[in-house]
């Protein structure tokens, strides 16, 4: 399993799938408790191999914690607006 350091925390990456086809990345502290979710489920799908970021708010940091840990690459493959917040795919690793 691959782990994940956020907010200075170890936790677990777990890879599921939204309803909607997305790819969901979610992670688990140690005792298997839910932590964060990394990503956020769009209405627009997300390009082949990618996966919607979620860097705002209470992830702010997602997205370089991702890239550190090898989940996904560095650079964002397509950006989108919703609601307030620019929201990335990034290629999954």
């Amino acid at each position: 399993m691959a782990t994940v350091v956020f907010h200075g925390k170890t936790l677990t990456l777990r890879v599921a799938e939204y309803r909607n086809g997305c790819t969901a990345l979610a992670l688990h502290a140690e005792d298997g408790e839910p932590y964060a979710m990394a990503s956020v489920a769009l209405p627009a799908r997300h390009p082949d191999g990618c996966v919607w970021v979620k860097d705002y708010s209470e992830n702010v940091g997602m997205k370089d914690a991702l890239v550190l840990a090898g989940i996904i690459a560095p650079e964002a493959v397509v950006t989108v607006r919703s609601g307030f917040v620019f929201i990335s795919a990034y290629r999954l690793l």
